[in-house]
């Protein structure tokens, strides 16, 4: 992208993730003059409109000089860190006590098969995913699976499962857990930035909660 003058953000309401690009048509989602970036628009905006995919006005943007995408600066000059994202980290504060919870991550790359999963499936994949990777942790315990696919509250009393279904509910049987749905929205990524934030207000709260104590 590096050489691009202008930049455009395009979000739509829903399932852009499920939506495969030809590998023909990967150019069109980078272009380097304003002529170029008029002509894709057009073209993108003609294929959303055929295929009736509705965008979010809110979250997009366009003819801009530069665009914040994933922490990152895009601009003629290239791509950079978001200099705000290094500011935060730089002025972080060195701690103090030693407190906390585990907190672990886990992801992969969908195999060749499983492309081919509707939706439904895959949010199921991933469930299984996590129970087999924290396994020694959850076994024997008593816990919450949240995910914001609605349809997986219902797992448990669907009668008409498929083989791999079938499958996966066979292990799941091995778990003492409650499966709730968790607004997308409500979803909001608890990265390290933002944990700080939420951190500083858990601070602010036990400090008022102090001075009330010792007013009483």
């Amino acid at each position: 992208m590096k050489g691009a003058e202008v930049f455009s953000k395009i979000d739509l309401r829903s399932g852009y993730h499920q939506i495969l690009v030809q590998p023909e048509d990967v150019q069109k989602t980078a272009f380097r003059t304003r002529e170029d970036h008029v002509d894709h628009l057009r073209v993108v905006l003609d294929v959303l409109r055929e295929h009736q995919l509705y965008d979010k006005l809110s979250k997009c943007e366009f003819w801009l000089e530069e665009v914040q995408f994933l922490g990152h600066v895009i601009s003629a000059k290239g791509i950079a860190v978001d200099l705000a994202k290094i500011e935060t980290v730089l002025k972080w504060e060195r701690l103090k006590t030693v407190t906390g919870r585990l907190v672990a991550y886990a992801s992969r790359q969908l195999k060749v098969h499983e492309k081919n999963y509707p939706t439904h499936d895959l949010e199921l994949v991933a469930i299984v995913f996590a129970l087999k990777s924290w396994r020694n942790y959850l076994y024997g315990s008593q816990f919450q699976v949240f995910s914001d696919h609605k349809s997986l509250k219902y797992l448990f009393d669907q009668k008409e499962l498929n083989m791999r279904q079938r499958k996966w509910m066979e292990y799941l049987k091995d778990y003492d857990f409650k499966l709730l749905y968790h607004l997308g929205k409500a979803n909001v990524v608890a990265d390290t930035l933002s944990r700080k934030k939420m951190h500083m207000l858990c601070m602010m709260i036990k400090e008022l909660e102090l001075i009330e104590n010792s007013e009483i």
